[in-house]
C-alpha cells in the first residue's frame, strides 16, 4: 500500500473537528444545570464534586466554588477556597477562576488575598467591571471597619466611580460611590439625579438626594425626595422609619410600642405634629430631620457581617437621637483588649456631653462599653434633641378658643389671637411688610388633619393698641367644624416669613351631638373694641378678652349659649348658677371633660366658692344665650376658675362649662 493511499484512508477515518456555530460542543455541565433548574442545589454540588476534575473545564470549578460559597457556612467557604485554589493551579490564565477565588477570599474576609486576585484580573482585563467593583467594595468596607475618614475612603470613591462608569447597571456600586462622596464632602445633586433616572425603583437614591437638599436648606426639595423615597421602601423598613419610639426615652418607647397599631399611629402623628415648627403647612421639618438621621445612620454605621442596620448600632442610635456630633476624636484604648475608641462631643440642652464608643471586640462595631453604663443609661432615657432651627424669629402671643353650636351638624370655633406687637416690630420692619399671613389647621382626636384655612391681613388693617404698657395685635378667625374634638394650630406670619407667631389649643364640639342639654364654651369679653376683631353671636357684638387677666376695678364679662332646652307649651324654663373658685395649680388644665355635673367639676377647686349666684330664666325656644357681669372686687390676686351650671327646669338635665382667668393687681377691700 502506498504512502499516499495510507494517508487518504487515515484522513477519511479520523473524526472531523467541530466547527463553531455548526456542530456545538456537548454541555458537559448539563446535569448540574438541570439539577439547579429543578431547585436541587445539593444534587448539582454532588455531581460537580464527583466530576469537576474529570471534565477538564474550568467552568465546572467556578460553578462548584460559587455553589459551595453561597451556602453561607464556614465549611462551605473553606471547601470553595480549596476547589478554586486547585483550579487556579490547573488554569493559571483563566480570569474567571481568579475572580471566583477572589470572591471566596472576600467572603472569608481574607481581604489582601481577595484584592490580589482582583488586581491580577484587572492587570489582564482592565475593563473587568466586577473586579473593579469588588476592589472598591474592599476599600469601602475597610473604611467602615476602621471607622475613620482616611485613604480607604478616597480609594473607595475612586474605584467605585470607575465601576459605575464601567457597569451602568450596578446600583450597589452607584449607591456606595455616592455615600463615599458624601462622607468626603464631595457631594453632587447632579450625580444623584442621574442615578434616580437610571434606577427609578431604588429608594436609596431618592433619600440620598433628599439628604443633600436638607443640608443645603432646600426643605421643599428635601420633602419631595424623602416622600418619594419612603414610598419605595419595603413595608418593614418603612415601618422602622415611622416608629416614633426610637426618639423617645426608653420608658415611653416601651409604652408606645405596646399600643395597638392604630393607637401607635395616633401617638406617632401627635408627636410629630407637636414638634412641628409650623403644623399649618404640609411640610414637617422635624420629621424630615428624623428621616435624614435615620438614613445617614444606616449608611454610615450599618454592619454587614453582624447584619445590623445602622440605626440599631450604638453609634446609630446616638446619631438618630442627638444628631451629628460637634466633633469625633479617634484614639486607641488603654490596652490591647480595649480596641479603638471614638469620642463624640455634643452640647445638649446647654450642657456639654461626650459619648465613648469602643471597638472592644475588634469587629468594626464600636459600642458604649459595659463599664460606661451611665452613658448608655443617659442615651436610652434622654429625649430626642433637634438641631433644626427654623429660619424665622419666634414672636410670643396668646390664643383663646371658644366653641359654639351652629346647627345639628356643625359648630363654629372662634380663634382669637393676641400678638405681642413690640416683639413683632423688633423681629421685622413693619414699614416693609404689606400684609400678614394667617394660617390655621385642625386635627381630629387621632391627629389626622381635618381642615385648614389660609388668608391674609393687611398691615394697615391690624389694629395696634396700647394695653398694660405694651402694644398688641388682635386677630379673630372662625372655623366651621363637625361635632367632634379637635386640636388647633394657628400661625400669624409676615409675608416674607421673617417672624412667626405659633399658637396651639384644643376645641370640643362633641358635646353638641344628640338632643341633651348642652352649654357652649364661656367667652370672656371686653367692654368694647375694634369691629374687625369682633364675634357676632346672639345679635350681639362681642370682643374676646384674650389674655383673661383682670386688674383692679375691672368687671368680668362673660357670654355663653344654651342648647336643647325642653319646651313645654311653647315655653322653656331654666336656671343658671355661676361660681368662682381658686384654681388648684398653675399648670392645671383650662378645661376638663365636658358635660359633667357641677358636683364632678368641683374637684378643680377647693372649699367654698369666692363668688356664687343663681338666677332663673324663661324663654320660648330650644336655644338661648346669656351675658353676665361679675364684680371681682372681693377677689385677691391669683388664678381662678369660673364654673357655669345650667339646669333645665322641665327635664331636670344639667350642663356645665368652665374657664380660667387671672386676677391681677393689689387686693381690693371687700364691699361693705
Amino acid at each position: 500500500m502506498s504512502i499516499r493511499l495510507l494517508v487518504a484512508i487515515l484522513c477519511l477515518s479520523w473524526p472531523a473537528a467541530p466547527v463553531h456555530g455548526v456542530t456545538p460542543a456537548p454541555d458537559i455541565l448539563r446535569p448540574a444545570h438541570e439539577a439547579l433548574a429543578a431547585g436541587d442545589t445539593a444534587s448539582a454540588v454532588a455531581w460537580l464534586e464527583r466530576s469537576h476534575r474529570r471534565t477538564g473545564d474550568s467552568s465546572a470549578y467556578v460553578l462548584l466554588g460559587r455553589l459551595l460559597r453561597e451556602r453561607g457556612t464556614i465549611a462551605g467557604r473553606l471547601r470553595s477556597q480549596r476547589v478554586l485554589e486547585n483550579a487556579r493551579s490547573r488554569f493559571p490564565k483563566d480570569m474567571d477562576v481568579r475572580m471566583e477565588l477572589g470572591r471566596t477570599y472576600f467572603a472569608q474576609r481574607f481581604f489582601p488575598d481577595a484584592v490580589s486576585s482582583f488586581n491580577a484580573v484587572l492587570a489582564r482585563e482592565p475593563r473587568r467591571c466586577d473586579a473593579r467593583y469588588l476592589v472598591g467594595m474592599y476599600h469601602y468596607q475597610n473604611w467602615k471597619r476602621m471607622n475613620e475618614y482616611g485613604d480607604d475612603l478616597v480609594a473607595a470613591r475612586r474605584e467605585l466611580r470607575a465601576a459605575v462608569a464601567c457597569d451602568t447597571t450596578n446600583a450597589d456600586a452607584a449607591l456606595r460611590y455616592l455615600v463615599a462622596c458624601y462622607a468626603l464632602g464631595d457631594t453632587s445633586t447632579a450625580d444623584c439625579s442621574r442615578m434616580i433616572r437610571r434606577f427609578p425603583d431604588r429608594a436609596e437614591f431618592r433619600l440620598q438626594r433628599g439628604v443633600l437638599a436638607y443640608d443645603a436648606g432646600r426643605i421643599r426639595a428635601c420633602e419631595q425626595d424623602f416622600t418619594a423615597g419612603i414610598a419605595l421602601l419595603d413595608d418593614a423598613t418603612r415601618e422602622v422609619y415611622g416608629r416614633v419610639g426610637r426618639v423617645l426615652p426608653v420608658t415611653e418607647r416601651d409604652r408606645v410600642d405596646a399600643f395597638p397599631a392604630d393607637e401607635r399611629d395616633a401617638v406617632t402623628r401627635a408627636y410629630w405634629i407637636g414638634s412641628d415648627p409650623d403644623p399649618t403647612t404640609a411640610i414637617n421639618e422635624r420629621e424630615l430631620e428624623h428621616v435624614y438621621r435615620m438614613y445617614l445612620a444606616d449608611v454610615l454605621y450599618s454592619h454587614g457581617p453582624l447584619r445590623k442596620r445602622g440605626w440599631d448600632t450604638d453609634r446609630g442610635q446616638a446619631f438618630v437621637k442627638f444628631g451629628r456630633p460637634m466633633s469625633i476624636e479617634y484614639t486607641l484604648g488603654d490596652d490591647n483588649s480595649s480596641g479603638k475608641v471614638e469620642t463624640w462631643s455634643y452640647v445638649l440642652g446647654g450642657v456639654f456631653h461626650q459619648y465613648l464608643f469602643v471597638d472592644e471586640f475588634l469587629n468594626g462595631n464600636p459600642r458604649i462599653p459595659y463599664s460606661a453604663d451611665v452613658l448608655l443609661h443617659y442615651m436610652m432615657h434622654a429625649p430626642r434633641q433637634t438641631a433644626y432651627q427654623a429660619p424665622v424669629i419666634p414672636v410670643p402671643g396668646e390664643l383663646d378658643i371658644v366653641t359654639f353650636r351652629d346647627d345639628g351638624m356643625a359648630a363654629s370655633v372662634y380663634l382669637a389671637m393676641r400678638i405681642d406687637a413690640d416683639s413683632l416690630r423688633a423681629a421685622t420692619d413693619l414699614s416693609r411688610v404689606d400684609r400678614f399671613v394667617v394660617r390655621t389647621a385642625w386635627f381630629d382626636p387621632a391627629w389626622r388633619r381635618s381642615g385648614a384655612s389660609l388668608d391674609s391681613v393687611w398691615t394697615s388693617d391690624v389694629p395696634a393698641r396700647r394695653a398694660g404698657g405694651g402694644a398688641r395685635y388682635d386677630v379673630v378667625r372662625r372655623a366651621r367644624v363637625a361635632h367632634d374634638r379637635f386640636h388647633f394650630a394657628c400661625v400669624f406670619e409676615d409675608q416674607r416669613g421673617a417672624a412667626r407667631v405659633l399658637l396651639r389649643g384644643d376645641a370640643d364640639a362633641a358635646r353638641f351631638v344628640g338632643d341633651r342639654l348642652a352649654v357652649s364654651d364661656i367667652l370672656l369679653t371686653a367692654e368694647n373694641g375694634d369691629p374687625r376683631v369682633a364675634i357676632e353671636r346672639g345679635a350681639e357684638r362681642l370682643w374676646p378678652r384674650i389674655d383673661r387677666r383682670y386688674e383692679r376695678g375691672e368687671m368680668l364679662r362673660a357670654y355663653f349659649e344654651i342648647y336643647n332646652l325642653t319646651r313645654v307649651a311653647r315655653a322653656t324654663e331654666y336656671s343658671v348658677r355661676y361660681a368662682i373658685y381658686p384654681a388648684l395649680a398653675e399648670d392645671a388644665p383650662v378645661w376638663l371633660d365636658w358635660g359633667r355635673r357641677v358636683g364632678d367639676l368641683l374637684g378643680i377647686a377647693e372649699g367654698d366658692p369666692a363668688i356664687s349666684q343663681t338666677f332663673r330664666r324663661a324663654g320660648g325656644t330650644h336655644e338661648d344665650h346669656e351675658s353676665i357681669g361679675i364684680d371681682l372686687g372681693r377677689l385677691a390676686p391669683g388664678r381662678y376658675e369660673l364654673v357655669v351650671e345650667v339646669t333645665d327646669a322641665r327635664s331636670g338635665q344639667r350642663a356645665v362649662a368652665h374657664t380660667r382667668f387671672q386676677r391681677e393687681g393689689e387686693r381690693v377691700a371687700e364691699e361693705r
